[in-house]
């Protein structure tokens, strides 16, 4: 198993943690992780379809993470 192959998987695990958590913001925290993880590993597997969607996954965790700090509202 290759070093790209590993940070698949260590991206799946990060997505598949952040399903788990009860907490939005906590779950927003590891799906961030995941998505910048499977973004590069779309790069190196030269995949766009998946860097593409993790790009915009990225974006739209970092928006809604931004929102949450503004409004200091981190148990929901």
């Amino acid at each position: 198993m290759g070093g790209v192959e590993i940070l698949g998987y260590v991206a799946m695990v990060a997505v598949g943690v952040s399903i788990a958590m009860k907490k939005i913001y906590y779950l927003r925290i590891w799906n961030l992780i995941g998505a910048v993880l499977f973004t590069i590993y779309g790069y190196l597997i030269e995949s766009n379809p998946v860097m593409i969607l993790n790009i915009i996954l990225t974006l739209l965790n970092i928006y809604y993470l931004v929102q949450m700090a503004k409004s200091k509202d981190k148990a929901d």
